[in-house]
């Protein structure tokens, strides 16, 4: 009966640990499906908002304390016009895992750097 239990615990452990290696390993395989998507993104935002959106290098990323984002090299949002509205680099955002368990969304970072909004 140890024995079993012991077995039991180790395949347990185990299964955990491969599975957070591979959900911190996936944004290297998933990366590229991710920008190809990138078209479709920038035309859904523009039919529903009118504003054009330009996403350059963008990365999935994830963290070891369970959150996971998206770190978009640069930026720009466009009036229709094409007034600039915002623009960014090294745009991160992220979210928390675990409180989705309980339907809850939680912010864990959102960052950027040399950030412009552009008012009329």
């Amino acid at each position: 009966m140890n024995n079993k239990l012991k077995r039991f615990g180790i395949t347990v452990a185990a299964t955990i640990v491969v599975l957070y290696l591979l959900f911190l390993i996936i944004p290297f395989t998933l990366t590229g499906m991710v920008n190809s998507y990138l078209p479709q993104i920038t035309k859904t935002v523009e039919d529903t908002t009118g504003f054009k959106l330009k996403l350059e290098n963008v990365h999935l990323i994830t963290t070891p304390k369970l959150t996971a984002g998206l770190k978009i090299g640069h930026t720009d949002l466009l009036l229709p016009d094409e007034d600039p509205v915002l623009s960014a680099d090294n745009l991160q955002v992220k979210i928390s895992l675990l409180p989705l368990l309980i339907k809850k969304i939680e912010v864990d970072k959102v960052s950027g750097k040399n950030i412009n909004a552009y008012l009329k």
